[in-house]
């Protein structure tokens, strides 16, 4: 094998396909402006106990595909029992 350079290898040849520094700033805002970022399929939810407790877990759930109020039954640490919880908002 005939190597045409005697130079050794360098990381900075590697990099001739980017553009100057000068011009990220442009493309970037180019590109945000072209491709807009897509919005959460999943958002997070407070389930309150409906023991009266004041206890509550926090899960997510996809609102796309479950758009009605969330109910299910869970454990309260508090009554010591299994009760329905209900989905509302995070503060």
């Amino acid at each position: 094998m005939f190597l045409t350079e005697t130079r050794p290898f360098r990381t900075s040849d590697c990099l001739d396909f980017l553009p100057p520094v000068s011009r990220l700033p442009a493309l970037r805002a180019f590109i945000l402006l072209e491709f807009p970022m897509a919005k959460p399929t999943t958002a997070k939810i407070r389930l309150n106990s409906e023991g009266g407790t004041g206890f509550f877990y926090v899960t997510k759930k996809n609102t796309r595909t479950m758009t009605e109020k969330f109910t299910v039954r869970k454990y309260d640490p508090v009554l010591r029992k299994h009760v329905v919880f209900k989905e509302g908002k995070i503060k």
